[in-house]
């Protein structure tokens, strides 16, 4: 098992600048020990099982522990988050899926769903994740009051093998709709959940030849999107500075003043 002790007050570097919508998160308003805090990036380990038999078909459930959250491309503070004392909280993202694989234009072998269901949950404690001797994903450890924060369903994704130096690099794209959000958890443009995936040949093995497990620390990250992103306004508007503590301030009051959240 695996424990995020290095993930410990959500410290985690995002590459780049403004990845997504930026969101407000509030784990104490979903009744976890964590204080509200604001991003526009989520960071993932993943803990994968992909079955894939002859019939070219393939299914898949994981767990991927949010490991933390940039703002701007810099780390983001998530108070309580991954706290190895047990003293404060931690969420991860189980998905389901299933599809068809084939070739890519290239000749590389892809994956392309047709089913994909996710739900991230939050919880008190300290988790720690793996395998069991079953070779299915586990999660273990003090896992208290778990809650579902965010939960949705496919809109599309592709998973491609790219040859790389030591064998195939893992690269996807998932969109996925958000259709649940916790009572007063979120605030923010949270239409649409984007994920990009890149996974090099370590970060996983064929323990059958027909079997994928996906064990990485690190190579999924998360962004959300307004559903009208193809229409936003000027990009120049969103290079202009922003004060995130007087964002954090504004909805913090708000939520004192009204019991919402901006959503």
């Amino acid at each position: 098992m695996v424990p995020f002790d290095d993930a410990a007050g959500g410290g985690h570097a995002g590459g780049g600048a403004r990845a997504g919508e930026v969101f407000a998160w509030a784990p104490r308003a979903a009744g976890l020990n964590g204080g509200l805090f604001v991003a526009d990036a989520i960071h993932f380990a993943d803990y994968d099982v992909i079955e894939q038999p002859p019939d070219g078909t393939f299914s898949e459930i994981g767990y991927l522990p949010i490991t933390g959250f940039s703002l701007g491309g810099e780390p983001v503070e998530a108070e309580g988050l991954n706290d190895p004392d047990g003293g404060g909280w931690g969420a991860y993202m189980r998905i389901e899926g299933s599809g068809t694989t084939g070739l890519s234009p290239s000749g590389t072998p892809a994956s392309d769903y047709d089913v994909l269901d996710y739900e991230i949950v939050g919880f008190d404690g300290f988790a720690t994740y793996g395998f069991d001797a079953e070779g299915d994903v586990a999660v273990e450890g003090e896992i208290n009051d778990p809650v579902t924060l965010l939960a949705g369903s496919l809109i599309d994704a592709r998973v491609d093998f790219v040859p790389s130096d030591g064998g195939f690099t893992i690269e996807g794209t998932v969109s996925l709709t958000v259709e649940e959000v916790a009572p007063l958890f979120a605030a923010g443009r949270l239409d649409v959940l984007d994920l990009t995936i890149l996974h090099p040949p370590e970060d996983y093995s064929f323990t059958s030849p027909t079997t994928v497990r996906v064990a990485a620390t690190s190579g999924t990250d998360g962004s959300f999107a307004a559903a009208a992103s193809a229409e936003a306004a000027d990009p120049a508007v969103l290079e202009e500075p922003v004060d995130w503590d007087a964002v954090a301030a504004r909805v913090t009051q708000n939520f004192l003043e009204t019991g919402q959240w901006y959503h």
